[in-house]
Formats: structure tokens, sequence, C-alpha cells
């Protein structure tokens, strides 16, 4: 037996045009595609309404009014229809979902929860061209958009994508001071900022793929937890290429970072992968504030060239390298305290002042890679683990320089060309010396460092010399190595340090040591 009809009554939203439900006591309904909040009138929709039509079309104005005249309510539509009606709905309203607002003018706002496409725009303003709410999907496409305000500004959970675009700003190009947005720029896209090209705050998410981002001060700036991904990519900053706040991760592949200041800056707990990129800056090219951990592989490239090819200011920090190329125009590597770093095969690191320097605690791996300065190829202090394999290479005036033996020092005959200066003085020479001795002998060294730099002539540059010491303690003979300093800073350097007298040893001294002016 047929159950009696239930009184409900298809209609179509004004908004999106989807089919909608309405009971005959509704007053309010949600449109479940578009998630407005639709007004029931039941009267005639007035003469200057728009007759609803299909979404998308030229013409279509979205509404949040239904007009229901009177001689509707009452309609039914029979159980029997109720399944057929409730497929109309899930087709029609997967078109309508897929579909989104297409037809925008600019400038526009997104509303919450709404889907926006902008498609071959042309727009030059002076206001923020999308505004975005919360849970916005925005795709911007085939078009260039200028603006003296950002291009996209907010939007809470922002789904953004950018695909053979130009978005050029007075300010951030995309501004997202709101958290939790994805952003996805390819097909050879441009997004530029005289600020930033890109700059979120927490928890946003960015892959940049076959296209551009610059800034005037960063390119790409992300807060605590930003995640970027570069895929054949090009960023660049006057002051940083890219800056990631707290726990900040980037894969890059394929790609080039470049910065003033900084190529590519971690503010602490970073995390980085690099295959195939290149990073440079004038001043550090890859910095880590703290506790940075990173991966750098196939034919990478990091260079700085007035300053350290990779630089740390806090402990903890893991690097592995390999097949990759690290120059620093000071120091390749600069280390701090409680740092890991394993070199292995086809690895290089050169600096002209040091190739690595470390702080305490430091443990060095070189299997099958080179390490190379004009100064110490490996300078450390206090509790240091150094493994050369054979078939690698560290040079360096001296080649190690530490101011005690390392904790463990295995280092092959054949791996290294210089010295090992492990406690001040040549490894060679003396005998019998105690640690009192020894402690002498490096406050003695260490009080040279004035003496000399007193010849400085304004120009920088390094001074190696080899210091040779009778038994009685009398300088016998100095020896220039390496230098970049002026002829006549070497001959003052020199002369002061031929008057200078050491603690009288058992045996003949040479003392290496290398003078940064």
């Amino acid at each position: 037996m047929m159950n009696a009809p239930v009184k409900l009554m298809e209609q179509r939203c004004p908004s999106c045009n989807a089919p909608l439900t309405v009971s005959a006591a509704d007053n309010v309904v949600t449109c479940r595609y578009c998630n407005n909040s639709i007004t029931i009138n039941r009267q005639k929709p007035p003469a200057n309404v728009p007759r609803v039509t299909t979404f998308g079309t030229p013409g279509h104005v979205p509404s949040t009014v239904l007009y229901m005249p009177a001689a509707t309510i009452g309609a039914s539509i029979l159980p029997a229809l109720i399944p057929v009606v409730v497929l109309l709905v899930v087709a029609i309203g997967g078109a309508i979902t897929a579909l989104g607002r297409r037809f925008v003018s600019l400038p526009a706002t997104c509303h919450p929860n709404e889907t926006m496409t902008i498609s071959g725009k042309k727009f030059d303003g002076t206001q923020p061209a999308i505004v975005a709410g919360v849970n916005c999907k925005i795709t911007i496409k085939d078009s260039t958009i200028t603006s003296t305000e950002p291009i996209v500004k907010g939007g809470i959970n922002l789904e953004l994508r950018i695909e053979n675009s130009k978005l050029k700003s007075k300010t951030r190009a995309i501004d997202l001071a709101s958290t939790n947005a994805k952003i996805w720029i390819s097909g050879k896209s441009e997004v530029s900022g005289d600020e930033a090209g890109i700059y979120g705050e927490n928890n946003v998410e960015v892959e940049v793929k076959d296209s551009t981002v610059s800034g005037g001060q960063d390119g790409i700036h992300l807060g605590t937890n930003g995640k970027l991904a570069l895929i054949d990519a090009k960023v660049s900053g006057k002051e940083h290429g890219v800056t990631l706040g707290t726990n900040g991760k980037l894969n890059s592949k394929g790609s080039t970072i470049t910065g003033e200041e900084a190529g590519l800056h971690f503010e602490g707990n970073g995390v980085l992968e690099m295959r195939s990129t290149t990073i440079t800056s004038s001043d550090v090219a890859l910095f880590f504030q703290s506790n940075g951990d990173a991966k750098i592989t196939d034919k990478s490239s990091i260079k700085s060239s007035k300053s350290d090819g990779i630089g740390t200011t806090s402990s903890s920090t893991k690097m592995q390298i390999e097949d990759s190329k690290i120059d620093g125009a000071d120091v390749g590597i600069r280390a701090s305290s409680n740092s890991e770093i394993r070199l292995r095969k086809g690895a290089s690191v050169h600096g002209t002042a040091a190739g690595i320097k470390a702080e305490n605690s430091f443990k060095l791996s070189v299997e099958g890679a080179s390490i190379d300065s004009a100064g110490p190829g490996v300078q450390g202090s206090s509790n240091a683990e150094i493994r050369v394999t054979v078939g690698s290479m560290v040079k360096g005036t001296p080649a190690f320089q530490f101011p005690s033996q390392p904790s463990r020092f295995d280092v092959p005959d054949g791996t290294f060309t210089g010295e090992k200066q492990l406690d001040s003085r040549s490894s060679g020479g003396g005998s019998g010396s105690s640690t009192a001795d020894n402690m002498a002998m490096r406050l003695v060294v260490q009080s040279t460092n004035s003496l000399v730099a007193s010849c400085k002539d304004g120009k920088s540059g390094v001074l190696t010399v080899k210091i040779l010491v009778a038994p009685n303690g009398k300088v016998t003979d100095v020896v220039k190595g390496a230098s970049t300093v002026s002829k006549t800073v070497e001959t003052c350097a020199i002369s002061r340090l031929r008057g200078m007298s050491f603690p009288s040893r058992s045996g003949t001294t040479t003392i290496a040591t290398t003078y940064t002016f």
C-alpha cells in the first residue's frame, strides 16, 4: 500500500541554482552545496528580481532570498519519486561544486566556503585584487594581475592555485596573515612583491613548480611550521631568498635560491633536503639559526661571495653532503657546538680562511670527499671526533688545527696535505713535553695574534707561517706559507715573530699558525 504524500517542494537555490528542498513550514533553509542561508519569502517575486538561471551563465545573479508564491505551497512529491530527486541533486550538485564561481570581476571577495576561478583576466588596481574568506578555494589561471596592494589577501584554510599567471604587488603579492593555507604555483607563473612574493604565518604549505617567486625583502617568508616544496623553481629576495620560521621544512629539486643577506634562512629546528639545487648569497648562503638538519645531494651548490657558505649560530646541527659543493669566501662551513657533519662521496668544501671551522664537541666524517683551504682545512675546539677514510683529501695550512688531541682522530696517512696541528704546534715537534709545557706554548702562540694584528694595512687577508723554535725558546726562522696580504704586512709580521721568545723545550719545535687580517 502506498504511503500518503509528503509535502515537500523542490525549488532552486537562488545563489547557486542547485536543487533545494523546502517544506511548507520552512522560513530559512541552508543550501547543501554553497552553504548559503536562504530566506523563504512566500510571495510573488518583484518584477526587478532576475529569474534564477543556470549557474555560471552570463547574467547569473546570486541571491539569498527565495520567492515562493502561496499557490506553490502544498505541492507534493510522492515518496516513490524522492530517490530520483536525490540522485538529481547529487548529479547537479557535483557539477556546481566543480564549477564554482567562474565569472568574476576584479577586485573580488571570495566568501566563506566558496570556490572561485579567475581565468584570462587583466587587472591593475590600487586595492587588494582578491580578499579571501574562511575555507576559500581560488584558482587563478592565464591572468596578469597587478596592484599597489596584495593580489591575494587573508584566508584561513585557503587553497590557492596559480597557473600560468603573473602577479605583481607593491607590497606582498600573496599576504596570508592567517593560518593553514595551501598554495600551488605552476605553469611558468611569476609572483613578485616589493616586500615579499609570498608571506605566510602559521602552518602554511607552498609548492612552486616551474615558476618564479621574488621579493624586495624575502622571496618567500613562512612562519612557524611552514612547509615549502620547490621543483624547477627560482626564488630570490634582496635580503633573504627564503625565510622559514621554527620547525620549517624545505624540499627542493632542480631549483635556485638567491639572497643578499642569506639565500636560505632557517630560524629554528629547520629541516632541509635539497637535490640539484643552487643557493647563493653575498653573505651567508645557507644559515641555520639553531638545530638544523640538512641533506644536500645530487650536484647541489651552496656559495657565498663574501662570507660563509654554510653558517650556524646555535647547537646541534646535522649535515649530510654528497656529490655537492660548498664554497665560502671566508669559511666553507662554520659549525656550532654539538654539530655533526658527514661528507660523502663527491662532496667538496672550500673556504679561503678555513674549510670547516667548528666549536666544541664537533663530529666530522669524510668519506670519499675533499676539504681545502689556504688556511686550516679543519679547525675546531675541544672534544672533537674526526674520521677520514682512504680516498678522501683534507688540504690546508695546517690540514687540522685543534687546541688538543681530539678524542677520536682516525686520519690515515695520505689523506691530508699539511700538518696535523693538534696542540698549537706541529705534531712532530718536541718530545717528552708535559701538559703544562704545552699550555705555556699555546699561551705564547695566542699572544702573537695581537702582535701580528698591528701590522694590518686596512685590507683583509690571510697569512700562514711556520715558526721554527730552538730548544732554548729562541725563534731561529719564520717561513711564509699561503698569503693573501700585501708584502708590507708579510714583512712586518715575520719581523715581529722573529723577535718572539717561547718556553724552553727538550727539542726543536715547529709551530704552524694562520693569522687573519
